[in-house]
């Protein structure tokens, strides 16, 4: 994923954590087709993958979002040397 893909997909969780509480929700409130056309260059399944990978790293969709903002901002800072 990109810079400005995981920046959208970060800004969606913020809107919407409430929405990844459960399994449950997930599927009711249909997240990753809404994740999906909020991205708009990603398909469902690599919207659910993506956001799999993360989980299996952090144990927390705030703690997703502030591992992605800290690699981001990493990533910008090396740019800049």
């Amino acid at each position: 994923w990109t810079h400005e893909e995981n920046l959208k997909y970060i800004n969606f969780l913020k809107a919407t954590k409430h929405d990844f509480q459960t399994q449950y929700d997930r599927k009711v409130k249909k997240v990753f087709v809404r994740l999906s056309e909020y991205m708009g260059t990603k398909n469902k399944l690599q919207c659910k993958s993506h956001h799999q990978k993360m989980m299996q790293y952090c144990k927390s969709v705030d703690q997703v979002i502030s591992t992605i903002q800290k690699q981001l901002y990493r990533d910008f800072e090396v740019k800049l040397e």
